[in-house]
């Protein structure tokens, strides 16, 4: 079934503008809607800009500077050039953004909270963002950390404070929760129970062929399921947007949580050959354990990568780049020290309200000079009609030869209309409605003399 993704993210964004979330099958729809919208289509096919057509061309060659082919109108306008964060929004993303914020608000289960925080991603509220994602690492569940990697996902690590605040989240959920309480599988209900007690009989059977896509490719990014190596891959991502031991020791544990053992020990050995490149001593044992994790039956694997990464720790112990720190210590310590930054965020969110601003005043004037130039054309165009009649008929007698065979003419066909033969009428005229009678302009008046 083919969707009509631009129309009906058309839809949801005028939903989230009349701000009527009443209905909650709507609310999924046009989170569904934006959904497919943007995996679909470009941002810039939402509302694409009108190409003007050869008429308007044409009219762009009159001279607007002739005073006396211009009459100039005064028409009462609205000054405000407060921008209402709302109504005013004209970028698609941002509108996009808003719509999935704000609808998947109306809801609380893992889908509508990412759904918040991506939502928030593509409106640039970065504080907001990470606001929310500090209510959800408070509240010490799977929230914050389903929202951390959804933030992986989309790989969009602009904000500083959001990246911390994920690796917070990470850590929280790793020492609060199971890795199974991250997606837990819905149990079946009791009617499902009961239809599964139901013997198929193979005569009520009917096999079906279906074709579907034959792709065994993974991609190692989007499908992923697996708990700990999604948290893995979000700590390794996210504490590779800063350069310090916390970071470093951060990468180490996402890899080793991830499985992904070569790329930890080529990193381990960049950090072992660099100069100030130090690691935690917990973040060490960490990944032993994890090591430790492994299946007895590959326990050939699991020698191989004792050996080579003890080796690696011994080669950094040597020089001095073991640090004895409590990891969670640090972690608090830096979180604190990258939220004091939270002001440079939000004169950033005031920058961006000043330049929504600009850009809607100069959209403003720009609009006024094309309603302006429709004006003037519309009053050129009166006035050549008006001339044109006022030529007819001061030339009248002039032309008296070619006006009578034009009346010949129209007589003819009069009278060949007439001679057909009649057919019945069956239309039955709709009810007419007297309209209040249309002000003329002055040269629509002078016009009028094309009857005599």
């Amino acid at each position: 079934m083919s969707f009509p993704s631009l129309e009906a993210a058309q839809s949801a964004i005028l939903m989230m503008l009349q701000e009527d979330f009443r209905n909650k099958i709507s609310c999924v729809l046009g989170i569904y809607s934006c959904q497919m919208f943007v995996n679909n289509c470009s941002m810039d096919s939402l509302y694409p800009k009108e190409e003007n057509t050869e008429e308007e061309k044409n009219n762009t060659n009159v001279d607007d500077d002739d005073e006396e082919d211009v009459k100039l109108v005064r028409v009462p306008f609205l000054r405000n050039d407060w921008f209402d964060d709302h109504f005013d929004i004209t970028e698609p993303k941002h509108l996009i953004g808003k719509t999935l914020y704000l609808l998947s608000r109306e809801t609380d289960n893992t889908l509508s909270r990412s759904y918040q925080i991506i939502g928030l991603a593509m409106f640039h509220k970065w504080d907001k963002a990470a606001a929310l994602l500090n209510t959800f690492a408070d509240s010490k569940d799977c929230k914050a950390a389903q929202s951390a990697i959804l933030m992986m996902l989309q790989e969009d690590f602009r904000n500083k404070i959001s990246c911390v605040l994920g690796i917070y989240s990470c850590q929280m959920f790793v020492n609060n929760c199971s890795m199974d309480s991250l997606y837990p599988k819905e149990e079946n209900t009791e009617e499902e129970k009961n239809n599964t007690n139901v013997d198929d009989d193979e005569e009520d059977v009917k096999l079906v062929r279906v074709p579907f896509l034959r792709n065994d490719w993974f991609d190692d990014h989007f499908d992923i399921t697996e708990p700990k190596h999604l948290i893995g891959k979000t700590l390794y991502l996210l504490s590779r947007e800063t350069d310090n031991t916390l970071s470093r020791s951060y990468q180490i544990i996402g890899l080793a949580m991830f499985h992904k053992w070569d790329k930890a020990a080529a990193l381990l050995n960049t950090f072992a050959d660099s100069k100030d490149c130090s690691l935690l001593n917990e973040a060490i044992e960490k990944t032993k354990a994890l090591m430790d994790e492994i299946p007895e039956d590959e326990e050939k694997t699991k020698e191989k990568l004792l050996n080579k990464f003890n080796g690696l720790f011994e080669k950094m112990k040597s020089g001095g780049k073991i640090q004895d720190e409590s990891l969670a210590a640090l972690l608090e310590s830096h979180l604190k020290d990258v939220l004091k930054n939270e002001k440079d965020d939000v004169d950033a969110q005031q920058k961006l309200f000043s330049q929504w601003e600009s850009e809607r005043k100069l959209a403003h004037d720009k609009q006024n000079v094309e309603l302006d130039k429709e004006r003037r054309l519309k009053v050129i165009e009166e006035k050549k009609e008006y001339l044109f009649w006022k030529e007819k008929l001061l030339f009248f007698f002039e032309n008296e030869d070619e006006n009578l065979e034009e009346v010949k003419k129209v007589k003819e066909l009069v009278a060949s209309l007439k001679g057909q033969t009649k057919t019945e009428d069956t239309y039955m005229p709709p009810e007419m409605i007297k309209k209040a009678p249309e002000r003329l302009t002055k040269y629509k008046r002078l016009a009028r003399v094309k009857k005599l």
